[in-house]
C-alpha cells in the first residue's frame, strides 16, 4: 500500500478525531496540531501525485538510461520491464466500453490516454514465453522491442533482432548495450555492406534436405508445389548432399555454381569415392538430363540464386576469399551475443523477405539441435519486427515448439 493510499484510508478518521478533540476541549495546541496534520496530508498527496506525473513526463514513459534497464534485469531475473503504467482493471475496461458505444465514428482516432492513469508503478511480466505486440505505426512497438532486448542482453541471453526496415536507432542502441555488457555484436546490413559482417545462413542443418527445403521455400508461391518447384527441390537436395559428402562448404554461391553446372563437376569428384553409390547414380542421372529441358525446369530457381549471390550481398552471404571471417547464428547464440539483421525492406522487399526467411529457418534449425541435446543454455531471444513480412513455416515452428528448448519469440504486427 502506498503512502497516498494509507493517508486516504486513515487520514479522514484521524482528522475527524483530532478536530472533535480540539473543538471539545478548545485547547490551542490541539487546534495547531489539526492544522498541521491537514497541511501535511495535503502536501504529501500533492507531492506524490505531482512527482509521479513529473517522473512519467520527464522520462518519456521509459527508464532514464540503458543502465537502469540492466540493473532492473539483474535484480529481477524472472521479470520483464514493460514500462510505466498501471494494471488494466475492470473499472477502466467498463469506462472504455461505455465510451466506445457512445463514441461517434467521425471523432477520428481513439486516444487511450484519457483512460490510462500514468504512475511510477512497474508493469512486470513473466519472461518465459512468446509475446505478440500489436499497434498502429508510431505507437512504440520498436521502442518496446529495444527495452526487451536490453534486458535480454544484460541477462546473458543470445539475441537475434530481425528488423525489416533497418533503422539506425535500434542498431546503435543494441550495439551500445552489447558493448556495455561485454557481449559480442554482429550485424547483417545488405544495404550497407561496408558495415556488415559475413553471416552464414546455411551453416546449421543435419541433412542436405533441410537446406534444400530452406532455399526452395523462397520460390514464388505458385511454383512451390507444382512440377517445377518439386524438380528444383530435387536438384538442390542432390547438389547440397553431394557438396557435404565431398567436403565442399555449402554456400549460396557454391550451390548456384553446381546447379548451373548440372552437377557434372560433382560427378567427377565422386567417381572415385565409395559409400555413396546411390547419390552417385542420382547425380549421374542429373548430369545426363537433357540440358534444354533442365534449364526450363529450374527457370524459377535461377533468378532466386542470382539475387542472393550477386554483388555485395553475395560477398556477405558467401565470401569468396578463403580467409574471410564468417559467423553463423549458432555461434552468436553460444556466446550470448547479439545479431542485428537490418534487411532494408523499403529498398528491396524481395531480398528482405528472402533473407528473413533464411535467418528464421536457421534459427529453427538451432532450436531443433537443442531438442536433440541436453544443453539449452544460453537462452535465445528472437525479436521480429513487421512480422507479417517474414512469416513462413520455420517461424511458425519456432512459435509452436521453441519454448521447450529455451527459445522465446517476440514479434510485432501493425493493426
Amino acid at each position: 500500500m502506498s503512502v497516498s493510499d494509507w493517508l486516504r484510508m486513515v487520514g479522514p478518521v484521524g482528522m475527524t478525531w483530532a478536530l472533535g478533540h480540539a473543538t471539545g476541549f478548545g485547547n490551542s495546541t490541539d487546534i495547531v496540531m489539526v492544522a498541521f496534520c491537514l497541511v501535511m496530508t495535503c502536501l504529501i498527496l500533492m507531492v506524490e501525485r505531482v512527482g509521479g506525473r513529473w517522473a512519467w513526463f520527464t522520462s518519456g514513459g521509459k527508464p532514464v538510461s540503458v543502465g537502469s534497464l540492466e540493473k532492473w534485469a539483474s535484480r529481477h531475473p524472472r521479470l520483464t520491464w514493460l514500462g510505466y503504467g498501471h494494471h488494466w482493471g475492470g473499472q477502466a475496461a467498463r469506462k472504455l466500453h461505455e465510451y466506445l458505444i457512445r463514441r461517434p465514428l467521425e471523432e477520428g482516432p481513439l486516444d487511450l490516454r484519457r483512460f490510462i492513469k500514468h504512475s511510477r508503478r512497474l508493469a512486470p511480466g513473466i519472461t518465459l514465453g512468446n509475446m505478440l505486440v500489436m499497434g498502429a505505426p508510431g505507437t512504440g512497438k520498436t521502442l518496446m522491442f529495444t527495452w526487451l532486448a536490453h534486458q535480454a542482453i544484460a541477462r546473458g541471453h543470445g539475441v537475434v533482432f530481425i528488423d525489416p526496415k533497418g533503422g539506425r536507432r535500434v542498431r546503435s542502441a543494441l550495439k551500445k548495450s552489447a558493448r556495455k555488457c561485454g557481449r559480442p555484436y554482429f550485424q547483417l546490413l545488405p544495404a550497407e555492406p561496408q558495415d556488415s559482417h559475413c553471416i552464414d545462413l546455411l551453416a546449421n542443418a543435419q541433412q542436405g534436405s533441410e537446406l534444400a527445403s530452406r532455399i526452395a521455400r523462397l520460390l514464388p508461391a505458385d511454383e512451390k508445389d507444382n512440377a517445377f518447384g518439386q524438380f528444383a527441390w530435387m536438384v538442390l537436395n542432390r547438389i547440397i548432399t553431394a557438396l557435404r559428402c565431398v567436403g565442399i562448404p555449402v554456400t549460396l554461391r557454391t550451390v548456384r555454381w553446381h546447379v548451373m553446372d548440372q552437377g557434372k563437376a560433382l560427378v567427377e569428384q565422386m567417381e572415385h569415392g565409395s559409400g555413396h553409390e546411390t547419390l552417385y547414380r542420382e547425380l549421374q542421372e542429373l548430369a545426363k538430363h537433357d540440358a534444354l529441358h533442365y534449364r526450363k525446369m529450374i527457370l524459377t530457381l535461377i533468378p532466386l540464386l542470382d539475387t542472393l549471390t550477386a554483388g555485395a550481398l553475395g560477398d556477405l552471404l558467401s565470401p569468396v576469399r578463403s580467409g574471410s571471417f564468417r559467423v553463423n547464428p549458432a555461434q552468436v547464440v553460444a556466446q550470448g551475443g547479439v545479431l542485428y539483421a537490418g534487411l532494408g525492406s523499403l529498398s528491396d522487399i524481395s531480398v528482405s523477405r528472402a533473407l528473413g526467411s533464411l535467418l528464421l529457418a536457421d534459427l529453427a534449425a538451432i532450436a531443433g539441435n537443442r531438442y536433440r541435446s541436453t544443453r539449452h543454455e544460453p537462452a535465445l531471444r528472437v525479436f521480429v519486427d513487421e512480422a507479417a513480412e517474414m512469416v513462413n513455416d520455420a517461424f511458425i515452428q519456432l512459435l509452436n515448439k521453441g519454448r521447450e528448448c529455451g527459445v522465446e519469440v517476440t514479434f510485432a504486427v501493425q493493426t
